[in-house]
């Protein structure tokens, strides 16, 4: 007994102690200028703003390095021959003269190493310092570079932003990152949206959180997002790995790759192949100038007006499939088939759900597992054709002029042909054997717990 109240005793100390910890820590964290952060009395109060203001010559081919750590960094195409530098300072204090005094403190460092001018501020120098550690200070800088100058830009919690630059890598933890009018572009981005536009050259993106946005970018681009959605518009080749976001795409001119976890896809004019993996989310491909290919687990899948072959594969989702010129290869667990214009052939397997291919062309084989096969040909049906149904029926709606032999038959279900022309070598309830026309194909029906049926198109709108 006594055991147990001094268990009792440590537990509710243990717990007192949580409390008090979870207090102090609330009190030290709150939303500075850019989000939040552990403040440590520093980033809230009054404060005092001090401008800064330098030039360096910069000679031609010489690149310009960033690094900013609390504070907006804003690079910017300027006259030749130099760079000109504006610095903001922020300082957290209450006068404006111990701000003052501290703001002379902070240093801009401008210097050419390595072949690079190097741009920066004194703050690790100055954070080593005791009393420079507890105070919130910001800076904000301003930078116009010669046009077309290489730009490495480092930041830590800021915004950054870039335009008409050369080669241009941004790296940024805390805060959106904004590219305009930039050679071939590299982005590591932590927290924050990222948004490029006017990319001549690839683009390289790895967004961790945050949504992305990339608009005209003349070459491939490469992205990863974690947790945010993807928007693209006019871009070459895009090769996307998204996470818990999704992606919208419009005008892809190269092949499309696309592995994605719970995340929707949409994707329109590709003037290359398709190439699409995700899952828990839909999938839309649309105007597709080559193959594509699309696995969908738990989802969707929509695909229309592809120029060549299309394998769609989805799970506890339906494929939709219109206008495709190439072979179609489609397989669906707990969902359906549905096609219409597919002229270059079909294989379809569902279980769950019917499959209803309309106006289709070339060879068929269809198979549906607890779901009924309905078939309608554009045209006179002359190659081979082959469905089956398990707990579900077939129908087949036969055109004018087709020619071909037929083996249909049933389980436990009604074999239905009426077939003009068709002449019978074998005929019982549940079997028939013949032939419609000379030539052709053959068409094999299988019904197993589920009618057969034949005839012209309409009339089987009318059983």
């Amino acid at each position: 007994m006594r055991g147990t109240r001094i268990l009792l005793l440590l537990s509710l100390l243990g717990l007192g102690s949580s409390v008090e910890t979870a207090y102090r820590l609330r009190e030290q964290l709150g939303v500075g200028p850019f989000g939040w952060r552990v403040l440590g009395g520093k980033f809230y109060g009054p404060s005092f703003d001090f401008d800064e203001k330098a030039e360096r010559a910069l000679a031609p081919g010489v690149a310009v390095e960033i690094e900013n750590a609390f504070g907006d960094v804003e690079v910017a195409a300027g006259g030749p021959g130099k760079v000109e530098i504006a610095l903001r300072k922020v300082v957290y204090l209450g006068s404006e003269a111990r701000a003052r005094a501290f703001a002379q403190r902070i240093r801009l460092e401008a210097e050419v190493s390595e072949g690079r001018l190097r741009i920066r501020t004194n703050r690790a120098e100055l954070e080593r310092e005791g009393d420079a550690f507890a105070i919130g200070f910001e800076t904000h800088v301003t930078i116009r570079v010669p046009p077309d100058t290489a730009v490495a830009l480092k930041g830590s919690h800021g915004r950054a932003s870039v335009e008409g630059a050369g080669q241009t890598r941004i790296e940024n933890q805390f805060g959106d990152v904004r590219a305009r009018r930039v050679g071939p572009l590299t982005v590591d981005s932590g927290h924050g949206d990222v948004d490029v536009e006017g990319v001549t050259g690839e683009l390289v993106a790895q967004v961790r959180f945050g949504e992305t946005v990339a608009r005209d970018v003349s070459a491939a681009a490469r992205l990863v997002s974690e947790h945010g959605h993807v928007t693209t518009e006019r871009t070459g080749a895009l090769d996307l790995q998204v996470q818990h976001g999704g992606l919208k795409a419009d005008t892809v001119n190269g092949d499309l790759d696309v592995r994605g976890e719970h995340s929707g896809i949409e994707a329109r004019q590709v003037h290359g192949a398709a190439r699409i993996t995700t899952s828990f989310e839909d999938v839309t491909l649309e105007d597709v100038a080559a193959d594509a290919r699309v696995r969908v687990e738990h989802g969707h899948a929509k695909c229309a007006r592809i120029k060549g072959a299309l394998v769609a594969e989805s799970t506890f989702g339906d494929a939709e499939l219109e206008d495709v010129e190439g072979a179609v290869e489609a397989t669906v667990s707990h969902g359906g088939v549905q096609g219409a214009r597919l002229l270059g052939g079909v294989k379809a397997k569902a279980e769950g759900d019917d499959i209803v291919l309309d106006s289709f062309r070339g060879e068929v084989t269809a198979e549906a597992e607890r779901g009924s096969v309905r078939l309608s040909p554009d045209g006179a049906l002359t190659a081979n054709l082959k469905a089956s149904a398990r707990f579900g029926s077939v129908s087949l709606g036969v055109p004018e002029g087709s020619r071909f032999a037929m083996v249909a038959g049933v389980e436990r279900g009604d074999l239905r042909v009426s077939l003009p022309g068709l002449q019978l070598s074998e005929s019982s309830t549940d079997r028939l054997r013949g032939r419609l026309g000379e030539g052709g194909g053959t068409v094999e029906l299988q019904a197993d717990h589920g009618d057969v049926r034949v005839s012209r198109p309409g009339s089987l709108d009318d059983e």
